[in-house]
């Protein structure tokens, strides 16, 4: 609510798994499978918003090869860069970029309310 009210447009990227690898067993040690959530919570968004996460909900995000980015941090710096382009197709890069990158092991997934189109690099104005 907070960003909803700061900006006509809120973007969110969440570079995280969506699972909680400790829920079964700090259940267990609690008696109780209520008081452990099974990951993220469910993102609920106002209009004009985008929350973008690394992968589908209940999965794990991948953290790629060596000290570079994970295949999803790479996807964004690669495709929301692209001048001229729309989030939504590049949302749909990114994804396509980190199911290549994976082996189709993670899948990004996105929550939109946007409204009209979201550029954040402007395209380069033609030559005069």
């Amino acid at each position: 609510r907070t960003m909803e009210g700061a900006a006509p447009t809120n973007l969110l990227f969440l570079d995280a798994c969506r699972d909680n690898p400790l829920a079964r067993s700090l259940a267990g040690a609690s008696g109780t499978r209520s008081a452990v959530g099974q990951g993220l919570a469910q993102v609920q968004t106002g209009v004009g918003t985008l929350v973008s996460f690394a992968t589908a909900p209940n999965s794990v995000a991948l953290d790629g090869e060596g000290a570079g980015n994970s295949p999803f941090t790479a996807a964004l710096a690669e495709h929301l860069a692209t001048p001229g382009l729309d989030i939504g197709i590049a949302m749909r890069r990114v994804r396509e970029a980190v199911l290549t990158a994976t082996g189709r092991r993670q899948v990004p997934w996105d929550h939109s309310s946007l409204v009209g189109e979201v550029v954040l690099v402007p395209a380069a104005a033609p030559p005069r």
